[in-house]
Order: C-alpha cells, then sequence, then structure tokens
C-alpha cells in the first residue's frame, strides 16, 4: 500500500473514533512546530494518539468490569491515571471547569426564558 493509501487510511479510522480528523497540525503548532507539518509528521503522531486513547478505554473498561459494571465512568479513569499526577490534576482540573461551565449556561438560560 503507498502512502497515500495508507494517509487515507489512518484518517479514517481518526474519523471513525472521533468523529472528524484530529487538528493535530494546529496543536503541533502551538507546541512549537513549524506552521505546515510533514503529512508524515502528523500521520504518525495521530497514530500515537489513537493509540494512546484506545489503550486507555481498554483500561478503564476492564476496570469497570472488575466492578460489575457494564461501562467505564469518570471514576475508572481516575484509577487508571492515579499514578500520573499530571493527568489526574488535568483532569480535576477539566472537570472542575465542566461544572462551571454547566452552571453558567444554567444561569443564562434562566434569564433568558420569556416572562409569563
Amino acid at each position: 500500500m503507498n502512502n497515500s493509501k495508507q494517509e487515507v487510511k489512518e484518517g479514517r479510522k481518526a474519523e471513525l473514533y472521533f468523529g472528524k480528523k484530529l487538528e493535530l497540525p494546529a496543536i503541533m503548532y502551538g507546541f512549537g512546530d513549524v506552521c505546515q507539518p510533514r503529512r508524515d509528521s502528523v500521520t504518525l503522531l495521530e497514530t500515537y494518539v489513537i493509540d494512546f486513547i484506545v489503550d486507555l478505554v481498554e483500561k478503564c473498561s476492564e476496570v469497570a468490569h472488575e466492578r460489575k459494571r457494564e461501562r467505564p465512568d469518570i471514576n475508572d479513569l481516575k484509577f487508571v491515571i492515579r499514578k500520573d499526577k499530571k493527568k489526574l490534576n488535568r483532569v480535576h482540573y477539566l472537570l472542575r471547569m465542566k461544572r462551571i461551565i454547566d452552571r453558567s449556561r444554567f444561569a443564562v438560560d434562566r434569564h433568558m426564558l420569556p416572562l409569563k
């Protein structure tokens, strides 16, 4: 299989997992790469990202199964990454931000209701 067919296959794999193509070139640029990174670099990084996420979800699913649950939840994720303080702190931060955003949306929605 030539490179272009392989890239298409990898792109479809990413779309299968994430619903759209990952925005890795922008992320790579944000972390110091060139503005237009090489396509093979993006494909390689995309493969690593997908493999990491799939492995993490599989581990979370195993933990959920051991806890006699059908689907993993956030506590399973926290358990799997418990030894990596940086990742665990990031999860806590993102959950905190999600609560703040949800409360803000609720407050805005409540104030935008028509008066009766």
